[in-house]
């Protein structure tokens, strides 16, 4: 009769996972939220190994006034594969007592309290991280140790977006390939940007001496795993950017500098300056829409530079807004016509400040094994239970596998180095 119960206990929970907590649930909300994965192109057919990027390298060329053009000397076109070796993976994980669940009642009863706000949370954070790696990298924040309120011995450190943090948050701290401490994040302050890191994941522990572990100016924090190299997405920033100007020195397998294509138009924003982001955003996809010849509609970047776009708006001589909507999951946009032509400008928050994307969607496609899903055994569970003198807990994993892959990075632009 025990056996019999337990096995109902088992099925019932199982059952009630995949009522109470749908997939389409976690996938469609977490698109609505996210303004780059709503709009980007995707393919969720791609189940891993080598995905093939073949494309032109050069054209055929050869032309002649008066004459034919030898046989020797014709220039034909030049094909290139390029390829992406496999995809990346990202996971979350959720915990649930037994002892919280069977406490307010049956256990569907329950998760219908306790699931909703546990739900919403979490896909809002692996929206964030997942958004953020994309866009601009692997790490979630960046460090700034030279402010005033910097204390690494403290393991006190200011950062440039806290809310992008949460209290008891694992962290690891240092660059790509270099690991130089971690701790978890047990003290937010908004007002002065600073976070806490502690040693122990129940906050009781002493904080971690980050200027013992050598973390120093420009160092980035990451979510777990993410400083080992090749372990997160590659994100827009590494695949526009070039090799001189902090991006990668390879696309699929191929050198950069070796084929136009693999080219997106860089721009140096270091000499922006309060009031000029917008007429550095209309130069940069001028240029872009002209030499990458590609056709970018939105400029993507972050609030901060939004809102100097919209101070520079206030003039009507430079351009004129025919559309501006604020989106309640979490970006802005404003179609703005210029004397250099019509663009969107969308302000989000997983951007960092010191780039913005010029963007043709033509040019990229996110691909993926089924985009987000839960983990489920051969058996069909989709949780995980634990068992311990302390009772009962459960494990709800959630995945994505997959790549970004801007396919043609010559019809896209990127302003860097902004610091105004």
């Amino acid at each position: 009769m025990a056996e019999n119960a337990t096995s109902q206990t088992a099925t019932s929970f199982n059952t009630m996972l995949k009522r109470y907590m749908p997939y389409k649930l976690l996938r469609e909300e977490l698109m609505k939220r996210d303004f780059f994965l709503s709009n980007v192109d995707k393919d969720q057919k791609w189940r891993g190994g080598e995905l093939q990027i073949p494309f032109k390298g050069g054209n055929a060329s050869s032309r002649a006034y008066g004459e034919l053009t030898a046989e020797a000397d014709i220039v034909e076109d030049n094909y290139v594969l390029g390829q992406v070796n496999g995809y990346k993976e990202i996971w979350g994980s959720m915990l649930f007592n037994d002892h919280d669940l069977q406490r307010h009642g049956e256990m569907e009863a329950s998760f219908i309290k306790i699931l909703p706000d546990t739900l919403e949370e979490f896909i809002d954070q692996t929206k964030e991280v997942v958004s953020i790696a994309l866009l601009n990298g692997p790490h979630i924040v960046t460090l700034d140790t030279a402010a005033a309120a910097t204390n690494l011995a403290g393991g006190i450190v200011v950062v440039d977006r806290p809310a992008r943090l949460s209290i008891g948050q694992y962290l690891e701290f240092g660059i790509v390939g270099t690991l130089r401490a971690s701790g978890y994040v047990s003290a937010i302050n908004m007002n002065d940007k600073t976070i806490s890191i502690v040693a122990n994941k129940d906050l009781t522990g002493g904080a971690v001496d980050l200027a013992a572990a050598g973390v120093v100016a420009g160092d980035k924090a990451f979510i777990r795993g993410a400083t080992v190299a090749n372990r997160s997405f590659s994100s827009l920033r590494d695949q526009l950017l070039s090799s001189a100007n902090g991006g990668s020195a390879t696309l699929f397998g191929q050198t950069k500098t070796a084929y136009p294509h693999l080219q997106a138009l860089n721009f140096d924003g270091s000499g922006i300056v309060a009031g000029g982001v917008m007429d550095a955003i209309f130069d940069a996809y001028n240029e872009t829409r002209t030499v990458g010849k590609g056709a970018p509609t939105v400029a993507v970047m972050s609030f901060k530079n939004l809102a100097d776009c919209m101070k520079a708006l206030e003039d009507q001589r430079r351009a004129t807004v025919t559309d501006q909507k604020a989106s309640r999951y979490g970006w802005t946009e404003i179609d703005v016509v210029g004397v250099k032509g019509s663009l969107k400008l969308v302000g989000v928050q997983e951007m960092d400040d010191d780039i913005i994307h010029i963007l043709d969607w033509r040019a990229m496609k996110l691909h993926s094994n089924g985009m987000f899903e839960r983990r489920s055994s051969p058996e069909g569970r989709e949780f995980y239970e634990v068992r311990s003198t302390t009772g009962y807990k459960y494990i709800v994993d959630v995945r994505f596998f997959g790549e970004l892959v801007c396919h043609t990075p010559s019809h896209c632009g990127i302003i860097h180095s902004i610091s105004y």
